[in-house]
């Protein structure tokens, strides 16, 4: 579990500079999404995708028996 939480976190950081809020022209919960890098994308292909795919898409996917987390 730790290194499921360590990769998470890695994730989020690695993808974090996609996601902006420029508060002062867009009204609140408004988002800009960029585009990830190439960087960034090969690292979640490589990383992230398999750890998904190996611990959460047998219970949150729509393919699931039992599908968890609403």
């Amino acid at each position: 579990m730790p290194r499921f939480l360590a990769l998470s976190i890695a994730c989020l950081i690695a993808l974090a500079p996609a996601v902006s809020v420029e508060a002062a022209d867009q009204p609140a919960g408004k988002a800009t999404v960029k585009k990830p890098t190439t960087q960034q994308l090969a690292f979640f292909e490589k990383k992230i995708r398999p750890l998904l795919v190996a611990r959460c898409y047998s219970c949150h996917s729509a393919k699931a028996k039992a599908v968890k987390g609403s």
